[in-house]
């Protein structure tokens, strides 16, 4: 239960980014209500990732610690981070360690960008970290499953938008697309692909099974999209995938109910890549099986959500390199 405490001095900002969902906290985590510190987690205890996904579309950037507590919650950030960044340089190899540092690079960007109402200058952040990024990627023979091997399954929206990010340009790779550009441009699209929920009012974001949120959710890659063009510099491929990325191809999607060939090439294949890793992450138990599951479910859907003839290539792209 929530308990509600005066406000005095004895608590600290602690920023979201540091904080990992489903991971035991090392402290009690306190949020600030109405002008009093409430306590909302205790110390043993975790923030689901889909409440620290409120927190992002809420555009939340802290939470608040004991000041007593706090090099305790750094050391436990810190060593998460250490964890995450040694399994990923195992499965990359120690040629590829420099290329770590990038995408956590990108994901801080990404964090920014959903939690934040700035505009000019953290748009540009993204832009260029998203394009030096794949520059580097695409420099190097091993490209083909690289990308895959980044993937970090059990964290929240920006993770999310960087997993689909980095199927989406191994699968476009496969696919054929090879020139620079395209590659940022299907990365890019990809990695702000949920954008738009970050625009949805705040009152319809407390009850999930809501009409009003249902509904909300509907709009949010024409929101998305409409918010990119605001903010300027987004190639049009980018705001296709942004307001495509729920399109199916027998009509059925939203929100524009595209079909078939009217559905961008770039957009069907991030489809394919967020769907799989959604699939991935609502399944428990080891990740090769996980795997194994979202690609049956892929397959159930040739020609009626994806296109039947990407569908297949994408998934044999897959399969080279998933988990064993």
């Amino acid at each position: 239960m929530e308990q509600k405490i005066e406000s005095d001095t004895s608590f600290v900002s602690y920023p979201l980014s540091m904080i990992f969902p489903d991971k035991f906290l090392p402290g009690d985590v306190y949020l600030y209500l109405d002008g009093h510190f409430i306590k909302y987690k205790e110390t043993g205890d975790f923030i689901p990732a889909i409440r620290f996904n409120q927190f992002m579309l809420k555009k939340h950037k802290f939470i608040f610690v004991q000041i007593n507590d706090l090099e305790k919650f750094k050391q436990w950030s810190t060593s998460i981070q250490d964890k995450i960044d040694g399994v990923i340089i195992q499965a990359v190899g120690q040629s590829n360690a420099e290329l770590v540092p990038l995408i956590k690079d990108i994901k801080k960007a990404a964090f920014d960008f959903l939690s934040s109402d700035a505009k000019d200058q953290i748009a540009k952040d993204i832009l260029d970290k998203t394009r030096a990024f794949v520059a580097k990627v695409n420099e190097r023979q091993t490209t083909q499953d690289y990308l895959l091997k980044m993937l970090q399954y059990d964290q929240g929206m920006a993770d999310h938008g960087l997993n689909v990010a980095n199927i989406s340009t191994y699968l476009a790779i496969n696919l054929g697309y090879t020139q620079q550009i395209i590659l940022e441009n299907i990365y890019l699209g990809a990695l702000l692909h949920d954008f738009g929920k970050t625009l949805i009012k705040a009152k319809f974001l407390e009850n999930p099974e809501s009409r009003a949120y249902k509904q909300a959710i509907l709009k949010h890659p024409e929101y998305g999209k409409n918010e990119l063009i605001i903010r300027g510099n987004y190639p049009e491929d980018v705001l296709k995938i942004v307001s495509e990325h729920h399109e199916k191809h027998d009509g059925t999607g939203y929100p524009g109910q595209l079909k078939g060939t009217k559905i961008y090439q770039l957009t069907k294949i991030v489809s394919i890549a967020n769907d799989f890793d959604n699939i991935v992450m609502s399944y428990k138990g080891e990740i090769p099986k996980r795997q194994a599951n979202g690609l049956k479910e892929l397959e159930q859907w040739a020609g009626t959500k994806y296109d039947p003839v990407v569908l297949p290539k994408a998934i044999k792209a897959l399969k080279l390199v998933l988990a064993k």
